[in-house]
């Protein structure tokens, strides 16, 4: 419904507004030989007041009127260049787009005119004021959507150099065990033990080796301490904390966990985008053809302005 309402000559719902307000009418400015008037101003200003939820007792209707004031030169502007580029629909057209609008939004034709009936507007009323958004929705469409080229190869390399990265670790590790309810002196025993043996590997001997000697690990076994790539959230705090502050090459002191200490070795590290660019690629296209529209219709809007003769009564 407020999809239909949207799209309607805002005259309907401005009637209580209007009848609280002087009823006559005078031109406030011309745009070439289309003139706007004072309660097509007021109108448009009570739509936006409207879509914006504010109480029109309570708030500044100048700025809702200067707001509408713009919309209506923009709107005065495109139907001109419509009329210009002889963008024009028969009755047949008018009623194909009235069908696709009515399908899109699973309106039956019946539901359609009794959502027009409860709002007060006729069918008349309805097709004229969506014969000229059809109108100027093509002439946007033809001057500025068309024109607009959107370059997957650059929007990758923007994404590779820009988008947020993830830290992955490849690390190694050997495993004392330590029960979290262990004395202090049963700790420092542990943790002497680690020292020793770091120190040994930072001594030369291979940390694989070491792992395969004295890591108590029930994996060692099968992959020598080696544990890949790994992402921060994928280990315990204290074990994460101590790996992804090492360079590649080093080894930790002993690291205290939950399961006990760990000498830790980082082989290597990388970054990887969190998000793969097919994953994310329709969301940037749609943000960069947002973003080059918007540019380009107000460069357009600029220029057709310009242009034109406006004058302010």
């Amino acid at each position: 419904m407020k999809t239909i309402i949207s799209l309607i000559t805002g005259t309907i719902f401005f009637v209580t507004y209007l009848n609280a307000s002087v009823q006559y009418d005078y031109i406030k400015l011309l745009i070439n030989d289309r003139a706007i008037t004072n309660i097509e101003i007021e109108i448009k200003a009570y739509e936006i007041a409207q879509a914006k939820r504010a109480d029109l007792t309570n708030t500044d209707l100048d700025q809702f009127k200067k707001e509408a004031t713009d919309i209506l030169i923009e709107e005065t502007l495109l139907d001109i260049r419509a009329d210009e580029l002889q963008i024009f629909l028969n009755d047949d057209e008018l009623d194909d787009e009235l069908e696709g609008f009515r399908t899109q939004r699973k309106i039956s034709q019946v539901e359609f005119e009794e959502l027009l009936e409860k709002q007060n507007i006729s069918l008349m009323d309805f097709r004229a004021s969506f014969l000229r958004q059809i109108r100027r929705n093509r002439v946007i469409f033809r001057e500025i959507r068309s024109k607009i080229n959107i370059d997957e190869d650059k929007l990758k390399m923007e994404y590779e150099k820009n988008l947020g990265f993830e830290k992955l670790v490849h690390a190694r590790h050997i495993l004392f065990r330590l029960n979290n309810a262990a004395s202090e002196e049963e700790a420092a025993r542990v943790y002497s033990k680690a020292t020793q043996l770091k120190e040994r590997i930072v001594g030369g001997e291979p940390f694989e080796k070491m792992a395969d000697q004295y890591s108590e690990d029930p994996s060692v076994n099968r992959n020598h301490g080696d544990l890949g790539f790994f992402k921060e959230s994928d280990m315990v705090k204290e074990f994460s904390n101590a790996a992804f502050e090492l360079e590649p090459g080093q080894v930790s002191d002993p690291v205290r966990t939950p399961f006990g200490y760990h000498l830790i070795e980082v082989v290597d590290v990388k970054k990887q985008p969190k998000d793969s660019f097919e994953t994310v690629k329709t969301r940037l296209m749609n943000l960069e053809l947002k973003k080059q529209y918007d540019q380009m219709y107000q460069d357009y809007m600029s220029n057709l302005k310009t242009n034109a003769k406006i004058i302010f009564k």
